[in-house]
C-alpha cells in the first residue's frame, strides 16, 4: 500500500481540458460539466487488471472500492470506512475524501446538484457501467436536474500516457473430466433451454468468470484471478460465440472449441455482433452486469433485463466440482500446516528478522509446491500487531513490521488451484497473549458456534434476517453502552473488527506441530 501522496495537479488539468474535447464527446456534443470514474472494469470484476485502475492512476488512492467524480473546479473521491485512512494519506491537496457509509454520508447527486448548476451533463464511460448501475445513476442525477452523458472514449485513458497494455496470456483447456465434470456442449445446453424458458433469442455474457466456467476455459490476465479478457454470445439458432484474440488460444483449447460448436471472433468485434443480433428485433438476454455500452445497442422492449443465467448454475456445483473444492482444501490445510509450524519454530529458535513480507513470501513457496496450484487467490494479508485491524493490509517491504512472540499474527490467504479456490483466514498468537486477547478470541468462538447452530427459517436470506447479529451476541457486552445502538453499518465494522480474532482449535493444533 503506497501511503505518499502524489501531484495530481497536472493529470486533473489535462482530463479537464478534455471536457470540451469532440473526441471524448462525439462531434457536435455540448461539453460535460463532470466526470464519473468508477474502479471496475468493462466486465465488472471484482479485481481489475493494471491497464483499467483508472481511478487510482488519477487520484493515487489504490484501494479495491471507491469511485472518483471530477467536475471543473473539484476533485472528489468516494469510499466506505475500510479505506478512510488509507485513502487520507494517498489524496493530494486537489482532492476532498466523500466518506460512504456513514449515518450523515451525502449521496452522489446532491453533492453534484450542490456545486453545478441545473441542466449540467455528467459524463461517464458506459463500458465501465453496469446497465443496472447506470440507470440507477441517470435516474438520481434526472431528480436533481442533471443529465448523465456516455462519452465515446475516456478521458483518462487518454491523459494516461504511460498506461500499461491490456494483458494477452495464453488462454488454456480445463480438463472436464477432471476438474470440470461437464463439457462445454452440456452447458450451452441447459443455458439455451434457459432462453427457450424466457422466450429470448440470445444472451450476452461479459463477466469473465461466467465466460471462464461456461466453456471451461482458464487465463491469467488479472492477477490472482484464473481468467482472461473476453465477451461471449449465446444464441439460440446460431449457437456459441466467443470473443478473444485468438491467437492467444491454446490449440488444444481451440480444437476443443471448434469441436464443440463455439465460433471464436476478436474480442473488439462484440458490439457489431450484438448490434447485428439486435436489427432483427429478437429477444436479447441483457444481465444486469452487462455494461450500457452494449445493453444500449439493443431496443428496451427487445431487452430481456434479469441476472445471469451462469451466475446460479456456476455456483450449483456438480460431484466433480464439489470432489475438486474438498481436495484443493485439503492441499492447502498441509501448506498452512507446514507454514504455521515452520514460523513457529523460527520464531521460538530467536528468529528475530521475519517481517510480514517474508513471512508472505515463505506461505507462497508452501502453496506453490501443492499438486495443480495455479496462483494466488489474492495478496496474502500477513500482519502482525495492529496491522491485523487494517482491513485488507498489504504489507510492502519498506513498512512492514516484523512477526514476533509478543503480538497476535493474522493470516488471511488463499490460493487458486485447478480444482478448487481457498480462502483461510486464520488469527495465532505465538508467545503468551493477554487476557483481554483471549477473551476476544473466545467470544469470537462463541458467537462462531452459536451460528453454525443456528436454524434459519426457510427461505431467509441476508436481506430478511441479519445472520451477523447471531455471532455479535456474545461480543456486545465487550462493547461500552453507547455502541450497541450503533447503524447496521457500524454493527458491520464490529464484525469486521473482532473477527480478525478468527479462532480456531484445528489452527491452533496444526500450527504447533513439527512437519
Amino acid at each position: 500500500m503506497t501511503s505518499s501522496a502524489k501531484d495530481t495537479t497536472p493529470l486533473l488539468a489535462d482530463l479537464r481540458s478534455l471536457f470540451s474535447s469532440p473526441t471524448v464527446l462525439g462531434a457536435g456534443q455540448a461539453p460535460i460539466d463532470a466526470f464519473w470514474i468508477p474502479s471496475e472494469d468493462a466486465h465488472q470484476s471484482e479485481y481489475i487488471a493494471d491497464c483499467d485502475n483508472r481511478r487510482a492512476f488519477i487520484s493515487n488512492f489504490t484501494g479495491s472500492s471507491g469511485f472518483a467524480i471530477v467536475t471543473r473546479a473539484e476533485a472528489t473521491l468516494w469510499t466506505d470506512g475500510r479505506y478512510f485512512l488509507q485513502a487520507a494519506q494517498q489524496l493530494d491537496a486537489n482532492w476532498t475524501l466523500k466518506k460512504l457509509g456513514l449515518p450523515d454520508s451525502e449521496k452522489q447527486h446532491e453533492f453534484l446538484a450542490k456545486v453545478l448548476p441545473a441542466g449540467s451533463r455528467v459524463g461517464c464511460d458506459p463500458f465501465l457501467h453496469s446497465t443496472l448501475k447506470y440507470n440507477k445513476l441517470r435516474k438520481d442525477l434526472q431528480t436533481v436536474g442533471l443529465e448523465l452523458v456516455s462519452v465515446v472514449a475516456n478521458p483518462v485513458d487518454m491523459v494516461w500516457k504511460d498506461r500499461p497494455a491490456r494483458p494477452k496470456n495464453p488462454v488454456f483447456a480445463l480438463d472436464e473430466t477432471a476438474y470440470a465434470g461437464a463439457t462445454v456442449q452440456s452447458k450451452v445446453g441447459e443455458i439455451k433451454a434457459k432462453l427457450t424458458e424466457q422466450r429470448a433469442a440470445a444472451i450476452v455474457f461479459s463477466a469473465l468468470d461466467e465466460i471462464a466456467w461456461l466453456f471451461n476455459l482458464r487465463g491469467s490476465d488479472i492477477e490472482c484471478n484464473p481468467v482472461f479478457f473476453s465477451y461471449a454470445i449465446l444464441h439460440v439458432e446460431h449457437g456459441a460465440f466467443l470473443f478473444v484474440d485468438e491467437s492467444r488460444v491454446e490449440s488444444a483449447a481451440k480444437q476443443r472449441l471448434q469441436t464443440q460448436g463455439v465460433t471464436l471472433l476478436p474480442y473488439d468485434a462484440i458490439a457489431s455482433k450484438v448490434s447485428e443480433f439486435a436489427a432483427g428485433g429478437q429477444r436479447v438476454w441483457i444481465p444486469n452486469v452487462c455494461p450500457q455500452a452494449l445493453a444500449s445497442l439493443v431496443k428496451k422492449a427487445s431487452q430481456l433485463k434479469a441476472d445471469s443465467p451462469v451466475e446460479l448454475a456456476k455456483a450449483i456445483k456438480n460431484a466433480t466440482e464439489l470432489e475438486g473444492m474438498r481436495q484443493a482444501h485439503i492441499r492447502d490445510g498441509a501448506a498452512l500446516c507446514g507454514y504455521f509450524a515452520w514460523l513457529e519454530n523460527q520464531l521460538n529458535s530467536g528468529n528475530t528478522s521475519l517481517t510480514e513480507v517474508t513471512a508472505a513470501d515463505k506461505l507462497e513457496g508452501f502453496r506453490r509446491v501443492q499438486k495443480d496450484f495455479f496462483s494466488l487467490s489474492f495478496p496474502t494479508i500477513s500482519s502482525s500487531g495492529p496491522n491485523g485491524a487494517i482491513i485488507h493490509y498489504h504489507p510492502e517491504a519498506a513498512t512492514c513490521r516484523s512477526v514476533s512472540l509478543a503480538e497476535l499474527y493474522l493470516c488471511d490467504s488463499g490460493a487458486q488451484y485447478l480444482d478448487g479456490t481457498t480462502d483461510v483466514t486464520r488469527t495465532l498468537h505465538f508467545g503468551t497473549p493477554s487476557a483481554h486477547q483471549r477473551e476476544c478470541y473466545t467470544r469470537v468462538l462463541k458467537g462462531n458456534v452459536q451460528l453454525s447452530l443456528a436454524i434459519f427459517p426457510v427461505g431467509a436470506t441476508g436481506t430478511i434476517f441479519r445472520f451477523d447479529l447471531v455471532p455479535l451476541l456474545t461480543r456486545w457486552s465487550l462493547l461500552p453502552a453507547s455502541f450497541i445502538c450503533l447503524t447496521p453499518f457500524l454493527f458491520c465494522f464490529v464484525v469486521i473488527v473482532f473477527d480478525l480474532v478468527w479462532p480456531s482449535a484445528f489452527s491452533i493444533a496444526v500450527a504447533r506441530l513439527h512437519l
